[in-house]
């Protein structure tokens, strides 16, 4: 009977790998895609298997004692069906986890160090119980092989099918059987699995007490589990897309301590949204929500937002636009990150190119880029896109040298593992060569979720890399652009001015954002290559050796940052030092540039600008009653926060 017991060491290590798999995208959209979650994930699934392999030596030798090889095959026939039921009854758990998530970040919100162990007590709740009978069938494969024999031949006979099986589920589990049945249908399949593997054993048993099992009995064994399979695929558990996208795991610091009940948090996640596409893709699960009262459709990869035709508009058209402004005619440019494609798109509007590259990994995305074509200007159906569904970082390795006037690198957090190393000092390097001569390279950067040093830590490898750094602010206390060359960058509002009058379209776009003037891009100018400098100080660059961001910015996640890191920024180089006058020679054009200033109520810098515009034409009656009507704006603006 050792071919039964290989095939059924071979199933189990199918079964085992795509729960596995199965059981990680879950927990994704419950803990996040840290390094840590990860590692609590495989730590809950190694403790299962590995206690359950300690335990089930004794238990199989016992029951070897009483019934021989016979009550060997038993035991394993109760284990894998209880793998199966196990694994079958905790799916109906998913949609609680993240109410299961709300309540543990409640419980140690006071000290957000215990957030971990209550993130490994999630994911042992999942997957200890059927793991320690997973880990516990292996032991007993070798008792019911072994039965008094030497242990070498049949310990490497089962323990190479078992191996077999577990590539086999890693390879259908990743690349085929998630992208093809999501979650649920991934996971029955791993439970009719198990019940196969549980037939096989019974059948096994049978063979050994009776020489020929009679075709009634092995029929009905056969209809049952056929019958079982059929029923758990007809009728699966249930699984609410909507909430189990909601990212709690990032957004139940967005809930005040008193607005976490079961329903505040259906008010909050599912309530005001209309989910209009989902898709378990390859890499992540892309799902599009329409909010029902603002009209505003987003996009998140495993629940995390990465666009918007919102509050995120800023961002996106700004890094796409900017370094036209240094490059205004390239021949060659890439895209890094598609997502909603509104980048992509901006990229479009600007016809001198001759070649757009838009490299995205996730094929779902790209189907679920298209609900934004009323948008995003239908970036894919431009004559000069070509895309690319690959690694960003991949797609550089494969590119020659010289080959981009422009790089647009858009992708999403860098505490996202598989993320995190398109924002390291190494692929910085790696992108400045294949950047042509006077070639630009525009970076967005987050400044929310992470403490003041992972910040420079990123600005310090980018500044490391390229000489001549520009940074601008899309989104106060939320989102910079950084744009780097290997030659000097200058920047003059005619520059800008220049590049909104090649094409109208820019003009447009640019203006649904509130920049209709050259000075209100140039408004959002914060620091050059010397300031970035001096800001990062002495903190090493994030590096593909260090991976500095991946590990610190997790522990940050749900600490409010991004006002602390926006005004240290601005305390760098003083109110005065952010004003780039050389972009703005002339008194009118220090004028437009004061009011561009306050119309993003950044009254400061705006009477800065006005007092230099004095400067050069004395007594300007403009200029002393804007500097009168801005200073009683700054007091009421200042008398508010009070």
């Amino acid at each position: 009977f050792a071919p039964w017991l290989a095939a059924i060491a071979c199933l189990g290590g199918l079964a085992s790998l795509i729960y596995e798999v199965s059981w990680f995208r879950v927990m994704v959209l419950n803990l996040g895609g840290s390094a840590y979650a990860f590692t609590i994930m495989l730590l809950a699934f190694l403790v299962g298997i590995g206690t359950g392999g300690w335990a089930g030596g004794p238990i199989a030798d016992r029951a070897q004692a009483r019934s021989g090889v016979g009550g060997v095959l038993k035991l394993i026939f109760w284990l894998q069906l209880g793998v199966g039921l196990l694994a079958w009854m905790v799916m109906f758990l998913f949609n609680e986890l993240p109410f299961i998530f709300v309540s543990l970040f409640t419980a140690v919100e006071q000290n957000l160090a215990w957030l971990w162990p209550a993130k490994l007590l999630l994911a042992l709740g999942v997957m200890l119980p059927p793991c320690l009978l997973m880990g516990a069938t292996f032991p007993a494969l070798v008792r019911a092989a072994t039965h008094g024999r030497s242990l070498g031949r049949p310990v490497g006979w089962l323990y190479g099918w078992n191996t077999v099986g577990a590539i086999g589920g890693a390879m259908l589990g990743g690349l085929w059987l998630l992208p093809s049945l999501h979650v649920t249908g991934t996971m029955l399949v791993a439970v009719s699995l198990n019940l196969i593997g549980a037939a096989l054993a019974l059948h096994t048993h049978w063979s050994i007490h009776e020489d020929r099992p009679t075709l009634p009995r092995r029929a009905g064994l056969g209809l049952g589990i056929l019958a079982a399979i059929v029923a758990l695929h007809t009728w699966p558990p249930p699984w609410d897309k909507i909430m189990m996208t909601a990212g709690m795991y990032k957004y139940v610091s967005d809930l005040g301590p008193e607005e976490r009940s079961r329903q505040d948090v259906l008010d909050f996640a599912v309530e005001p949204y209309e989910l209009v596409f989902y898709d378990e893709g390859l890499s992540s699960v892309v799902t599009v929500a329409l909010s029902k009262k603002t009209g505003n459709l987003w996009m998140a990869n495993n629940g995390k937002v990465d666009a918007s035709t919102n509050v995120d508009m800023p961002t996106q058209v700004l890094v796409a636009h900017l370094p036209f402004v240094y490059h205004p005619e390239p021949d060659d440019v890439l895209v890094i990150g598609l997502a909603s494609g509104i980048t992509a798109g901006s990229v479009t509007l600007h016809r001198a190119m001759k070649r757009i590259d838009i490299v995205e990994i996730e094929p779902a995305v790209v189907e679920a880029s298209h609900l934004f074509d009323p948008y995003n200007h239908r970036p894919l159906e431009d004559p000069r896109v070509n895309l690319i569904t690959n690694d960003g970082r991949n797609h550089l390795v494969l590119m020659p040298d010289a080959t981009y006037d422009l790089v647009v690198s858009e992708p999403s957090n860098p505490w996202l593992t598989g993320v995190s190393n398109l924002f390291t000092r190494d692929f910085w390097e790696l992108g400045k060569r294949k950047l042509k001569p006077g070639g630009v390279w525009a970076q967005w950067v987050q400044m929310y979720g992470m403490d003041p040093d992972d910040l420079r830590a990123l600005l310090a490898a980018y500044t490391e890399v390229f000489p001549y750094v520009h940074l601008y602010s899309t989104i106060e206390d939320a989102d910079l652009v950084l744009i780097g060359s290997a030659e000097p960058l200058h920047l003059h509002a005619d520059q800008v001015d220049r590049m909104m009058g090649l094409d109208q379209a820019v003009v447009e776009d640019l203006a649904a954002i509130g920049c209709m003037e050259p000075e209100d891009i140039v408004a959002r100018f914060q620091l050059n290559h010397a300031m970035l400098r001096s800001f990062v100080g002495d903190v090493p660059p994030n590096t593909d050796d260090n991976m500095r961001v991946e590990y610190s910015a997790p522990l940050n996640l749900h600490e409010d940052t991004a006002n602390h890191n926006f005004f240290l920024l601005l305390g760098e180089g003083g109110a005065r030092g952010m004003v780039p006058f050389d972009a703005v020679v002339d008194a009118e054009g220090r004028v437009d540039l004061a009011r561009a200033y306050a119309r993003r109520e950044d009254y400061v810098r705006a009477l800065i600008t006005l007092k230099e515009a004095e400067v050069l034409e004395p007594g300007s009656q403009v200029v002393a009653e804007l500097y009168v009507e801005y200073q009683e704006l700054l007091h009421g603006l200042l008398d508010a926060s009070d």
